[in-house]
């Protein structure tokens, strides 16, 4: 009996470690982004970074930690916010909740947000609805519409990886934001730039993964 055991947890250690070295977000990994906002009279410069790990509502967890650091005094900061949420990984999918919070909150809840269907092929589409179920204003309880198509690749040498662009668009009533996500197969998610139609801007570009 012992020895079943002791077989049928050498199988099980197996399977959960060879699973874990095919999922490109790892618990052990930080991703750093830097980020910018600008709209006709804001600029604002934050420092992101994205930590997964753990289980949220049976969803994957990541967590947010975004920071908009004080310019003048340099361990300080005018602007900090931690958010739990989840995201899917598996053979066939990978999507994720963006950060969402301060002046950019409206503009990547509304665009599509980071998601890729595997095998990668130029010209699929991905479509859907989000729910704005609270804490949303005049988008309480109401659905957008997006779509998001894998438009091309492209060669980084600045990320030394093919870079797959995906564009889309959300829509909900007379509001509408853009998004171009770029993903890199072993990096993940590398850029994320927002455009909507008030005139916000808003761009996420990775620094480092450590």
């Amino acid at each position: 009996m012992q020895i079943k055991y002791s077989l049928l947890l050498g199988v099980l250690l197996f399977i959960s470690c060879t699973s874990k070295e095919n999922k490109l977000y790892q618990s052990e990994k930080v991703w750093h982004y830097e980020a910018e906002y600008r709209s006709a009279d804001s600029l604002f410069n934050y420092e992101i970074q994205m930590i997964p790990g753990g289980m949220f509502l049976l969803q994957q967890k990541i967590k947010w930690i975004v920071t908009l650091p004080d310019s003048i005094s340099t361990n300080e900061f005018l602007f900090r916010s931690e958010s739990t949420t989840g995201f899917k990984e598996n053979d066939s999918k990978i999507w994720l909740h963006p950060p969402r919070t301060h002046q950019f909150k409206y503009i990547t809840q509304l665009a599509p947000y980071p998601q890729v269907q595997f095998p990668l092929t130029l010209g699929d589409t991905i479509s859907g609805s989000i729910n704005m179920v609270s804490n949303w204003g005049e988008w309480n309880g109401k659905s957008s519409k997006y779509w998001l198509v894998l438009t091309d690749k492209e060669y980084s040498p600045v990320y030394r990886d093919t870079l797959w662009v995906l564009k889309g668009e959300g829509v909900l009533g007379k509001d509408t934001a853009s998004v171009t996500h770029r993903f890199s197969q072993t990096q993940g998610f590398i850029s994320s730039v927002y455009k909507n139609n008030k005139g916000e801007y808003f761009e996420m570009k990775l620094k480092k993964i450590e």
